[in-house]
């Protein structure tokens, strides 16, 4: 379909992009729909509190057009056509609320669903986007933030080269360390 961002591939997934449609019908709690717009079964977690995807992203498509290649992109497992979860960029790249940290820079979330983690998932999906940010886009900062608490995440930001460039207060998850991936650490950790 015209003016929907073409999907990323990995070996076993496929980031698609979920637009201003799939993400009002998984805010809304409507799986059907949801499944119906993506072209792919959706995992109960994506409507639960824990996993479902921010409610602010369906405004921010319809504000930011541009927003949709960088936005919310559903991680399917490609033989199951299964949505397991959701990576993306926060913003468009260059932010001036990144600069505290890096230049030239977007900042990146994921999910993976807890029955799908521990699997390699979360690794593929992020250094698939990253080298896609990278290659694609130019991109030269790749920033993650997170929780004190969150120890796998700690562990595959670490992994992935990611290195600690400071901490901030987030209203909701309490104190996150903040990490970046430099466009020299990129093609080292991801290829």
């Amino acid at each position: 379909m015209p003016g929907i961002p073409t999907d990323v591939r990995s070996e076993r997934l496929i980031l698609r992009s979920m637009g201003v449609d799939v993400m009002r019908t998984i805010v809304d709690g409507r799986p059907e729909d949801a499944a119906n717009h993506l072209g792919f079964a959706i995992h109960a977690d994506m409507f639960g509190e824990d996993g479902g995807a921010p409610k602010h992203f369906p405004g921010m498509l319809e504000r930011e057009p541009d927003f949709a290649l960088w936005g919310p992109r559903a991680i399917v497992l490609a033989n199951e056509k299964l949505v397991i979860g959701h990576i993306g960029f926060h913003t468009l790249p260059n932010q001036q609320y990144l600069e505290e940290y890096v230049i030239r820079g977007v900042e990146m979330g994921y999910t993976v669903f807890a029955e799908y983690r521990r699997r390699g998932y979360a690794t593929e999906a992020i250094t698939a986007l990253v080298s896609w940010a990278n290659v694609a886009h130019g991109v030269e900062n790749i920033v993650i933030s997170v929780g004190t608490d969150n120890g796998p995440s700690l562990a595959l930001a670490k992994k992935l080269g990611f290195i600690k460039v400071g901490e901030h207060q987030d209203d909701v998850d309490g104190l996150e360390i903040v990490f970046n991936l430099s466009s020299e650490s990129i093609n080292t950790h991801t290829s």
